[in-house]
């Protein structure tokens, strides 16, 4: 994704692209409250003109090593396009983050052993079927 920081130094409000007399004519503002870039996008194909309008959220390093940390990663680093390390002169970000495993817990039943009660795949328990899905037979 681009970095945040770079498109702020590098940032033109018009971007015009010509290629074989066709146009992509790109007319942005950039709100540095919201982190939004609002681009207005005209093409001119063929002597056809299309035209839409979006935005794009950019992000900085320190806002998405946040929230990644928040989720539950953890090693949250932030490297360049090739891979290097990101600094001011980064023209991309990659952030890289390993999600922390959870240990994986059995429930069991008072007598320390697994319990053979579990619950369907549908969340319903008691519903006459097993976890696979499959008619429970009936007691004895």
């Amino acid at each position: 994704m681009p970095d945040y920081s770079s498109l702020l130094r590098h940032y033109q409000p018009v971007s015009v692209i010509e290629r074989d007399g066709d146009f992509l004519i790109d007319q942005s503002s950039l709100d540095p409250m919201t982190g939004r870039s609002t681009v207005q996008r005209t093409i001119i194909k063929g002597g056809q003109t299309r035209r839409a309008h979006f935005f794009v959220r950019l992000f900085t390093y320190v806002e998405l090593k946040e929230w990644l940390t928040a989720a539950g990663f953890r090693e949250v680093r932030g490297v360049d396009e090739s891979g290097g390390p990101l600094t001011d002169g980064s023209r991309r970000m990659v952030v890289l983050a390993r999600k922390q495993e959870r240990p994986v817990s059995i429930p069991s039943s008072s007598s320390g052993t697994p319990s053979a009660s579990r619950q369907s795949p549908t969340g319903s328990r008691g519903s006459g079927h097993n976890v696979d899905g499959e008619p429970r037979p009936e007691p004895r």
